[in-house]
């Protein structure tokens, strides 16, 4: 199938679950909820071996978003990329991880193969499958970068949007970029939120960082720049990444 009957058949339907479930941690607002999320999650981390099954969910707000134009930049390597405005609707994904589950601190190398570019990822705990000893769920950063990261067949957020959405062919790989903008704050000032999704050999990545709506573009640039640099680079082997308790 050409790229245009694929982006035509994409916008004449509604995702699927597993697309709803990979767009968007990005609704919620920037500087606190994803404070909430971590907290809850590495909860949950610490819990994984004795849970049979360990929801993620329900419960957060929503804020009013300003349904603005697509943003087109331009990469260093002449690759355009378009940022589209959020919309359709909000749900809560139901997070869950498997009977059997572990978990243990990735390695450097490890972490490079999930995320092959220059800057080093920050060091992280990763849950695993310990009957198969399959990676399913990462959370890591790149520099202000919040990267999650996701066996196929596993939400990588927590939040599902329904509606139609669209994607910047990279390197071959299809990519959901993304963003909004929170209501402004006592100064006048709204937070841009900037996110790209996509999916490599059996693998989910989501990245999103933030920043004033005025740096939107520069900020936007940059995480097209790094989704462009992990696409460039073979993709990951997540055989090769295996529990060991």
């Amino acid at each position: 199938m050409t790229k245009t009957n694929i982006m035509q058949a994409w916008d004449g339907i509604l995702p699927d679950a597993a697309a709803d479930q990979r767009m968007l941690h990005a609704i919620l607002a920037y500087q606190n909820a994803y404070q909430r999320k971590r907290r809850i999650r590495q909860r949950l981390m610490t819990a994984v071996p004795a849970a049979g099954c360990l929801l993620l969910g329900a419960g957060f707000g929503l804020h009013h978003y300003h349904m603005t134009r697509p943003l087109t930049m331009t990469l260093s390597s002449g690759e355009q990329i378009v940022y589209r405005a959020l919309h359709g609707s909000v749900g809560d994904a139901v997070y869950v991880y498997p009977e059997d589950g572990g978990s243990r601190a990735l390695t450097a190398e490890e972490l490079h193969m999930l995320l092959p570019c220059a800057a080093q990822p920050d060091p992280c705990v990763a849950v695993f499958h310990t009957g198969t000893g399959d990676f399913i769920h990462a959370e890591t950063k790149i520099g202000d970068v919040h990267v999650h990261l996701s066996k196929d067949g596993f939400p990588v957020t927590d939040v599902i949007v329904t509606g139609t959405q669209t994607y910047t062919d990279i390197c071959g790989v299809p990519v959901t970029f993304g963003y909004f903008l929170t209501d402004p704050n006592s100064r006048g000032i709204r937070t841009a939120i900037l996110y790209a999704s996509y999916t490599r050999a059996d693998l989910q990545i989501y990245l999103e960082t933030g920043c004033k709506e005025a740096d939107s573009e520069a900020i936007g640039t940059a995480l097209g720049e790094l989704v462009y640099e992990m696409l460039e680079a073979d993709a990951p082997d997540l055989s090769a990444i295996k529990y060991q308790g």
